[in-house]
C-alpha cells in the first residue's frame, strides 16, 4: 500500500511529501479462516490426530474443540495445524484464536458417544474373551453433581423433606439423583445463601451438548407472577439463552396450603412428588421443571439466580438431570460382520478388531488388538518316577523322580480307582531338586491308582506312570 505523509520544515514554506509503501498485511490483520478439517469425527475418548485446513493461521494460539483444547497442536504452516482431540470433548465447532483474531469451522467437528472399552490385551491360544462396545458420553440423561454448592442450616425443611426418596430416582421419566438427607439439608437453597442478590448456583455441564435441563425446584413464600428466579445458558464465555420462572406458572412454592403460590402449567412444569403432613394441615410437595434451548448447544454451565427477598420466591433445588432428546441412533458393525455391543472371540493367532461406529450421521472406527504368542513346542517332556508306599492305615507316601523338567509349570496329582477315570488330588509347584511328594492321609479302601499329570502351559501336559496301591 502507498501511504504518503506530510512533513514540515521550520525553514521551509512548502511542506514535503514522503511515499511509503507499507505491507497490506501490516495495516489490516487477517483473522483465521477454516475451510476443512479431517477425520470429520472421532470416538468418545480417544485422542485422534485432525488436520486442519485454512488461511491465516500463522500464530495461533489456541485451538479449540466445541469448549475443550485440544490436547496438542502444531502449526505447520499458514495454511495447516495439526491438533490432538482432548479428552471428554463434545461434539461442536474447531474455533482457532490467533494473534488476529478467531475463526470457527462451519460444519460441527462430531464426536460419537461410543468407544471399545477393551484396551490392547494378550490371551493364550485356546482362551476366549469378551470386546465390549460402551455409550460413555451421549445418553438421553445426565445426572448433575452440585453437592459442593449444598448449603445448610435448614432443619425445619430436614424435617419435612426426610421421605423424599433419595439415591437414582426417576420422576415424570427423567432419572435424577437425590442425595440422602441428614440434619444438614442435602440441597441447594437461596434462602439460606449469606450474601447479596444475585444469588448464584452453577451447573457445571462441561461443554456437552444438551437440548434441556430438568430441575427438581421449588420456591419459599413463592410469589403469583414473581420472575425474581432465572435460569441462564452459557457457551464459551457468552449467554445463549436465558429463562425467567413465572410464579404461579413455571414454578410455585412448596407448601401446598392456600395462602402460597398454588399453580403451575402442568406442562413444562409438573408436580412429581407429594405429602400430607402434620395430621392432615399441611401439604408438602416437589415439582419438576423441563427447560428446553431453541436448539441443541454445547452447554460449559447453566446458572441459577435468585433475586428474591427474605420471605419471597427464594428458590431451592434438589437435582438437576440435562437431556440431549435427539441423541441419534447408535449402531456398531464390528469386522466379525456382528453388530452386538458386546461379541465373544477366540483368535488363534494375534488380531486387531474393528469396530464401525455411528450415531445419526456421524461415523468413527475404533480398534483393538488382542496378541496370542505362539505355543511352544515340547519336543522332550519330563520323565517322571513315580512310587506309592504305605505309612500306616489310609495313609500313603506318593513320591516321584523328575528328569528334563526345564519347562514344567505345576505337577498335579491325581488318584483313580478303576485306573482310567482320575480326579486331582494336589498340585505341586516345580522345584529344583526334581524331588517331589505327597501325601494321602484319607486312601481309598481297596484300589487306589496314582498318576502325575506335568503341566507345561494350559494346553501342553504329560503324564508318569500309574502305580496301583491295594489297601
Amino acid at each position: 500500500m502507498d501511504k504518503k505523509i506530510k512533513c514540515f520544515h521550520p525553514k521551509l514554506v512548502v511542506p514535503i511529501v514522503i511515499s511509503l509503501i507499507l505491507p497490506i498485511n501490516n495495516l489490516l490483520a487477517q483473522s483465521p479462516i477454516i475451510t476443512s478439517f479431517s477425520p470429520q469425527n472421532a470416538c468418545f475418548d480417544k485422542a485422534t490426530t485432525i488436520q486442519i485446513i485454512g488461511k491465516n493461521l500463522a500464530g495461533t494460539k489456541t485451538v479449540l474443540f466445541g469448549s475443550k483444547p485440544a490436547t496438542f497442536f502444531s502449526v505447520n504452516s499458514d495454511t495447516s495445524i495439526t491438533a490432538i482431540t482432548p479428552s471428554g470433548a463434545s461434539t461442536g465447532v474447531i474455533t482457532i484464536i490467533t494473534i488476529n483474531g478467531t475463526g470457527s469451522s462451519s460444519n460441527n467437528f462430531g464426536i460419537i458417544n461410543e468407544k471399545i472399552v477393551n484396551t490392547d490385551t494378550t490371551i493364550q491360544q485356546g482362551d476366549s474373551i469378551n470386546l465390549r462396545v460402551e455409550h460413555d458420553y451421549f445418553t438421553k440423561y445426565d445426572t448433575l453433581d452440585f453437592s459442593e454448592q449444598f448449603n445448610f442450616n435448614n432443619t425445619v425443611n430436614y424435617y419435612e423433606y426426610s421421605n423424599i426418596p433419595t439415591g437414582n430416582q426417576v420422576f415424570g421419566n427423567v432419572p435424577f439423583y437425590i442425595y440422602p438427607f441428614h440434619r444438614e439439608f442435602n440441597g441447594w437453597n437461596a434462602n439460606y445463601v449469606k450474601r447479596k442478590n444475585p444469588i448464584v448456583l452453577t451447573l457445571n455441564t462441561k461443554g456437552k451438548l444438551i437440548s434441556a435441563i430438568n430441575l427438581l425446584a421449588n420456591t419459599y413464600w413463592g410469589k403469583l407472577g414473581s420472575d425474581f428466579n432465572t435460569v441462564q445458558f452459557w457457551s464459551s464465555g457468552k449467554l445463549i439463552y436465558q429463562k425467567d420462572l413465572i410464579g404461579g406458572q413455571d414454578i410455585r412454592d412448596y407448601h401446598g396450603n392456600p395462602y402460597f403460590v398454588n399453580s403451575i402449567n402442568n406442562t413444562t412444569t409438573t408436580n412429581v412428588w407429594i405429602k400430607t403432613i402434620r395430621k392432615g394441615t399441611t401439604i408438602l410437595r416437589l415439582d419438576k421443571i423441563r427447560i428446553e434451548l431453541p436448539k441443541a448447544s454445547n452447554v460449559d454451565k447453566v446458572l441459577i439466580i435468585d433475586n428474591g427477598k427474605l420471605k419471597e420466591s427464594r428458590i431451592f433445588v434438589l437435582a438437576a438431570t440435562i437431556e440431549n432428546t435427539n441423541p441419534g441412533e447408535s449402531t456398531i458393525l464390528w469386522s466379525t460382520g456382528s453388530s452386538e455391543n458386546t461379541i465373544l472371540v477366540a483368535p488363534t493367532k494375534t488380531t486387531t478388531y474393528y469396530a464401525t461406529l455411528a450415531n445419526g450421521t456421524n461415523t468413527c472406527l475404533d480398534s483393538v488388538t488382542i496378541t496370542v504368542p505362539k505355543p511352544i513346542v515340547f519336543t522332550d517332556t519330563a520323565h517322571i518316577i513315580l512310587t506309592a508306599t504305605a505309612i500306616e492305615s489310609k495313609r500313603i507316601a506318593v513320591k516321584w523322580s523328575v528328569s528334563n523338567a526345564n519347562y514344567v509349570t505345576s505337577y498335579t496329582v491325581q488318584h483313580s480307582i478303576d485306573g482310567t477315570h482320575y480326579t486331582n488330588v494336589s498340585t505341586v509347584p516345580p522345584s529344583t531338586s526334581n524331588n517331589f511328594s505327597y501325601i494321602e492321609v484319607n486312601a481309598n479302601e481297596g484300589v487306589n491308582y496314582y498318576r502325575i499329570k506335568a503341566s507345561y502351559n494350559h494346553t501342553v501336559f504329560s503324564y508318569s506312570n500309574n502305580v496301583l496301591f491295594i489297601q
